[in-house]
């Protein structure tokens, strides 16, 4: 034997997995399966935050989740063993880094409430200058819970392949590890995109997919979503010519009435899933939904609309995904542009980018947006900070009581708090409030206590759809209560012009868990035989409601047929006369030609269906592209 050989060192071309050299493989395998297995454990208990993560950790389990934990684990291992050459080494240097990242992540989640992402590694200069080093105090119960899972690596290691790897097996498995470690920044080829929706169960709620799936399993799905690259043709010149073209268009259109106070107080509630129930009855299927009273179940919106107005919008989602709707809003960004599943707040929004906010907070108005949340959702305190507000408060901060209706708190509350924002405002005010009442799921026991008659018959359903059904027109029914509660104490403030908005954000999801189309089914509303268009109009559009304590009517000047969310912020404007720039002209030149612009079809000025992919070849398109690309993920030109 030479003493290469004597050395540990594996002969070169002579592959490390040898039987003859190695009698013990079949222990060191199986204790390599262990510690990766233990490794798991490592990283869930060092990101450890309460008992609720280990609940949401065994919720719901898939053989995917420990399995997909443990391939990440291997490969990162074995990219290491590539370069090292040592087994153990690669394994120390993998628990270090793995530990720091899962640190990182408990004090984000302490800090924040938000999980770890991909990208969070653009900040560490910022963290490393914010965190509060007394923060640690509270990690010593993480710490005590990795000592067993410590001594068990420490009692494996002696099993664990000690020999160093030669040239014949480290270059191949260079190739391969690299590879697929590269592939995780690409949707079409990263190994994890079959499961991607199994590991990131519930994207609108992306701590509780953190914890379920766990930190490293979640960070190597996310990575795919890390970058987007320019699109074709995209220049700083290129924007400029683009922008110089809608500069000759001049200003926008002054809107709104001539006897109003300028400027106009504005407020903007999302009513968490309100959809127009009564669009059940246009469905020809088994099942039958109608109201005793025509105007049912909110016959005081119904009035409402009549004399002031509405906006059919098309939203992006569809029973859930709220902050998408949001982004389209705020922003006039077309989720179109961005890769499918993906959710811009918690993926892409990081630096500051232009809204509807900075244009209200530029003109002189005091922004605030509140949400009746207790937790943080899609990034939510960051991304309004970075959209232009002046603060943002959650529910735990609310100066009003807290009062819950089942697991969400009440309509009626929100309002409250909306009305103390605006009472105590010391100049012209944005506000911009999230409810939540009416969140799925809709169990039978939210109202049963207060006997409330919804006027509604339905035959053909099963008596959970019923409840269901019940259940969710209960809650439009207490939206409504609490908005007139609203529109009557702003009545009331002659010294207070306000312009107030409701919108949903997407149709409700109808049914059970995994099944938030059945009800629309058996009634027939959402079926296979529909025309393209019709069907998407029936399954992303909800409307937008207008009222104002001032006296102005705005049915003249709203668009009369549907439009995408993404074209609602230039209305608005035109509305209080905010003048939007080039951005906006170009939004509405392209709203005249394609009203409905969406990943699921479009419409042209006829209002007649186009695939996607046809809208996509239109030079203009592209420009719209290019002038997203830019306010997003650039140098923001055209702001």
């Amino acid at each position: 034997m030479n003493e290469k050989d004597k050395s540990g060192e594996s002969l070169p071309g002579e592959s490390f997995f040898n039987l003859d050299r190695h009698p013990n493989l079949l222990s060191a395998i199986i204790s390599l399966a262990a510690v990766l297995y233990v490794l798991v454990w490592y990283v869930r208990l060092a990101t450890w935050q309460s008992s609720e993560s280990a609940h949401n950790w065994f919720h719901e389990w898939s053989w995917v989740i420990p399995l997909g934990n443990m391939a990440v684990f291997a490969l990162v291992i074995g990219w290491l063993c590539s370069l090292i050459g040592r087994f153990r080494v690669a394994l120390l240097i993998t628990l270090i880094f793995f530990g720091s990242l899962s640190l990182a992540h408990w004090l984000k989640m302490g800090l924040l409430g938000v999980a770890l992402y991909p990208w969070d590694i653009l900040l560490v200069r910022e963290a490393v200058l914010t965190v509060d080093p007394g923060i640690l105090t509270g990690y010593w119960i993480n710490l005590i819970l990795l000592v067993p899972v410590i001594s068990i690596i420490i009692f494996l290691w002696k099993y664990l392949p000690k020999k160093r790897l030669g040239l014949g097996v480290r270059i191949p498995l260079f190739l391969m590890t690299t590879g697929m470690l590269v592939s995780l920044g690409s949707p079409a080829f990263s190994f994890l995109t079959p499961w991607y929706h199994q590991i990131l169960k519930k994207p609108w709620r992306q701590n509780y997919s953190f914890e379920r799936a766990g930190l490293i399993l979640s960070l190597a799905a996310q990575a795919q979503n890390f970058y987007i690259k320019p699109p074709a043709g995209y220049s700083k010149e290129r924007i400029e010519a683009v922008l110089d073209s809608l500069r000759e268009d001049g200003r926008n259109a002054a809107g709104g009435p001539e006897e109003r106070i300028q400027p106009v107080n504005l407020i903007i509630i999302q009513s968490e899933s309100f959809w127009d129930v009564r669009n059940l009855a246009k469905g020809n299927g088994p099942a039958v939904v109608g109201f005793t009273n025509p105007s049912d179940p909110f016959p005081v919106i119904s009035r409402l609309e009549e004399e002031f107005g509405s906006i059919e919008v098309v939203a992006p989602v569809f029973s859930g995904g709220s902050c998408n709707s949001e982004m389209e809003i705020f922003t006039s960004s077309s989720m179109v542009f961005f890769p499918p599943g993906t959710i811009p707040y918690e993926t892409y929004i990081r630096q500051d980018t232009p809204s509807l906010i900075t244009l209200l907070k530029n003109a002189g108005y005091e922004t605030t947006a509140t949400q009746a949340t207790k937790k943080s959702y899609y990034n939510d305190r960051e991304v309004y900070s970075r959209l232009g507000y002046d603060r943002f408060i959650n529910a735990l901060e609310w100066d009003v009581p807290l009062t819950n209706r089942g697991w969400y708190i009440d309509d009626s509350a929100a309002v409250n708090q909306i009305k103390s924002i605006a009472a105590s405002a010391t100049r012209p005010f944005f506000i911009y409030a999230t409810t939540m009442e009416n969140h799925w799921p809709y169990p039978k026991r939210r109202y049963e206590d207060l006997g409330i008659s919804t006027q509604m018959t339905v035959s053909g359903l099963d008596d959970e759809s019923n409840d269901i059904l019940e259940t969710y027109v209960c809650g439009l029914k207490r939206f409504e209560t609490a908005f007139v509660n609203l529109i009557n104490y702003l009545s009331e403030q002659e010294d207070m012009p306000t312009l107030v908005i409701f919108y949903g954000d997407h149709l409700p999801g109808l049914g059970k868990e995994g099944k938030s189309e059945w009800v629309y089914s058996k009634t027939g509303y959402f079926n296979d035989d529909l025309p393209p268009g019709e069907r998407l109009l029936r399954q992303f559009s909800t409307k937008m409601y207008f009222w104002n304590n001032f006296g102005y009517r705005f049915k003249g000047r709203l668009p009369k047929g549907p439009v995408s969310m993404n074209f609602a912020a230039p209305i608005l404007a035109d509305i209080i006369g905010i003048d939007g720039g080039p951005y906006y002209r170009f939004i509405r030149k392209f709203r005249q030609k394609y009203p409905v612009f969406t990943k699921r079809g479009c419409f042209d000025a006829e209002y007649n269906f186009l695939p996607v992919t046809e809208v996509l070849e239109d030079p203009l398109t592209e420009e719209y592209c290019l002038l997203q690309w830019d306010r997003i993920f650039a140098e923001c030109v055209s702001k």
